[in-house]
């Protein structure tokens, strides 16, 4: 059934570039992504990602809009010294760390949180609202 929705969306929405969204090392928390803002500068480009870069405090903006269709993100945490790590995305009881990712009606903010499920499950009072 899953398989059937993807195509549906591919055939409807296209494919977009894949994203990299980069968060400071060792974040948690929340994490607010604003789009279509004139006052925040375009998306970095490495290779064939777009790069979304996220603050200590969680939150990232671009001038760009968000990519509609299907897409491939990968998240990852980079040290003072450049080292990268990638932060895995699981379904419950995987270990993950990315959850509850969510847009507001116009796609203009993206919505998501970094930690354990434990963590989330303790952090639903302090959602952002968008």
């Amino acid at each position: 059934m899953v398989g059937v929705y993807l195509i549906a969306v591919v055939i409807h929405d296209g494919i977009s570039r894949p994203v990299q969204v980069e968060l400071p090392k060792g974040y948690r928390g929340w994490v607010v992504v604003k789009y279509e803002d004139p006052s925040c500068p375009r998306l970095g480009r490495r290779g064939l990602f777009l790069v979304i870069s996220i603050s200590a405090s969680g939150q990232g903006c671009t001038s760009e809009s968000a990519s509609k269709g299907w897409q491939y993100v990968r998240y990852e945490s980079t040290d003072a010294q450049g080292r990268v790590t990638k932060i895995p995305e699981t379904k419950w009881g995987g270990g993950g760390l990315i959850w509850a990712e969510s847009y507001s009606d116009q796609m203009k903010i993206e919505r998501f949180f970094v930690g354990s499920e434990q963590e989330l499950n303790s952090s639903w009072d302090s959602k952002p609202k968008i």
